[in-house]
């Protein structure tokens, strides 16, 4: 199927398309479940997520291109039972946590 026929069928652009096609975009689930419906390939449930993103966390995911795997791990944090509440919160959240778990250039700990 050519990329011009799976936008047509998917609704998604081909820019679009060729950009997660070279791994340079971080698609939605929607566009990925558009695709899947395209291509008339199962988009398995399991996959997404186990909790539903708050609206804060939905617009940093989609604002920020995190990857599916980091996402996942987001989505499980609480601070005393609250997650961040803005998209600059989440920034600030995420920095910190992959600055922390990203050991310094030319040390082993």
């Amino acid at each position: 199927m050519t990329i011009s026929k799976l936008s047509r069928l998917s609704g998604v652009s081909r820019g679009y398309i060729h950009l997660i096609e070279k791994g340079a975009n971080n698609p939605t689930w929607d566009k990925l479940q558009s695709i899947a419906d395209a291509l008339g390939v199962p988009f398995g449930f399991d996959m997404r997520p186990r909790r539903a993103l708050s609206e804060s966390l939905q617009e940093f995911v989609n604002q920020y291109r995190v990857p599916f795997a980091d996402i996942d791990m987001l989505i499980h944090i609480n601070y005393r039972g609250n997650q961040p509440t803005s998209v600059v919160a989440w920034k600030l959240l995420y920095a910190m946590i992959k600055s922390a778990s990203t050991p310094p250039v030319g040390k082993d700990t």
